[in-house]
């Protein structure tokens, strides 16, 4: 299974590489398996032969795509669930707020079509409710106490409820903390002394982190 070696890739190779042992991964928001998924993977049958990579994606279509690509890799689980239902999404107020208050990426965009994105993912989640939490699912169903690298790339409404959902996790990474998604869980853990910041690229994929707990 090839991969892309972005600077995002690399650092999930390196980690694996560096910072074992690893048993269960988790990536939430996986879309059609082509990228980070990838690249995990690669790092996993490298430094980590044993461990197992769950899959997250909720969209019909690239959950198709992405348990085509892997079934036939018994390392890794596919799942077509959000990390946690029900979600709360912000409100359009709460978004209009937020672009105006904090610089990110979302202000190339404008408030209009971000507005425009919150209500497609509102109406996706609404006509792709499961009843099931995704995370807490494996954790029942395959005996997973914690994970050692969880990767947050979910909705971009969503990295509140994705963080919640692997808080504990040894290694915790995450992109675009320059935009809605990830920008609070980013400040979050830059100030929670059970993390420390191991690496941090504000630019790469709209920024992107990796934390380490230490207590």
């Amino acid at each position: 299974m090839s991969w892309i070696p972005d600077a995002l890739n690399q650092l999930l190779v390196s980690l694996l590489a560096e910072k074992g042992p690893f048993d269960n991964l988790i990536e939430i928001g996986s879309a059609s398996g082509e990228g980070t998924t990838a690249a995990l993977l690669h790092g996993m049958r490298v430094s980590a032969p044993k461990a197992r990579l769950f899959c997250l994606e909720a969209s019909p279509l690239l959950f198709q795509q992405l348990a085509h690509r892997y079934a036939q890799q018994p390392q890794v689980v596919c799942l077509p669930y959000f990390s946690v239902e029900p979600l709360t999404f912000p409100t359009a107020d709460q978004i209009r707020h937020f672009m105006q208050t904090t610089r990110t990426v979302l202000r190339h965009y404008g408030v209009d079509r971000v507005l425009t994105w919150l209500a497609q993912e509102e109406a996706a989640y609404g006509q792709h409710l499961q009843g099931i939490s995704g995370v807490a699912h494996i954790r029942d169903t395959y005996q997973v106490r914690h994970f050692d690298l969880a990767l947050l790339d979910g909705g971009e409404f969503c990295g509140h409820a994705d963080l919640e959902a692997v808080y504990g996790a040894r290694l915790i990474v995450m992109d675009d903390t320059k935009a809605f998604k990830n920008y609070a869980p980013f400040l979050r853990l830059e100030q929670d002394p059970a993390y420390r910041l191991i690496a941090l690229d504000p630019h790469w994929r709209h920024g992107y982190a990796a934390f380490e707990r230490v207590v």
